[in-house]
C-alpha cells in the first residue's frame, strides 16, 4: 500500500515546474505521511474491516476508494489542476477526519459549510 502511494508521488515528477504543481505535491506529500502513520494493510477483499492507528476503521472498499483518490490526486497535481487535486484530497481527509487542506484564494473554494 504504502509502494503505491510512493509510486502516486513519483508520477509528480522533480522538475522545477509551476507554483500550484509544488504546493500540490506539498499538499498530497503531508497527508500521504497522515496515511502512512495510520498504516492501514492492504486489503484483500471489499468487505474486509481495515483497521490502522487512532482508532480508524474501514472496509476495504473504503481503503481502496481513498487510495484511489490520492492517486488521482497525483495525476491532477502533475497536470497542474492544483484545485480538482485538493478536492480528491479533501475527500480523504474528511473520511480520516482529517482538517481540508488549504485552498489559495484564486480556488474560489471556502471549503466545506458544516459548523
Amino acid at each position: 500500500m504504502r509502494t503505491a502511494l510512493a509510486a502516486a508521488l513519483l508520477l509528480l515528477g522533480t522538475g522545477g515546474g509551476a507554483f500550484a504543481q509544488q504546493n500540490c505535491a506539498q499538499q498530497l506529500d503531508d497527508l500521504t505521511k497522515e496515511w502512512n502513520v495510520i498504516g492501514f494493510v492492504n486489503p484483500k477483499q471489499n468487505a474486509q474491516i481495515v483497521r490502522g492507528s487512532g482508532g480508524h476503521v474501514h472496509t476495504g472498499a473504503q481503503v481502496q476508494y481513498m487510495k484511489t483518490q490520492m492517486t488521482m490526486a497525483a495525476h491532477l497535481c502533475k497536470k497542474g489542476e492544483e484545485h480538482e487535486a485538493m478536492l480528491r484530497m479533501d475527500v480523504v481527509r474528511a473520511w480520516l477526519k482529517l482538517p481540508e487542506v488549504q485552498h489559495p484564494p484564486e480556488h474560489g473554494y471556502t471549503g466545506s459549510t458544516k459548523k
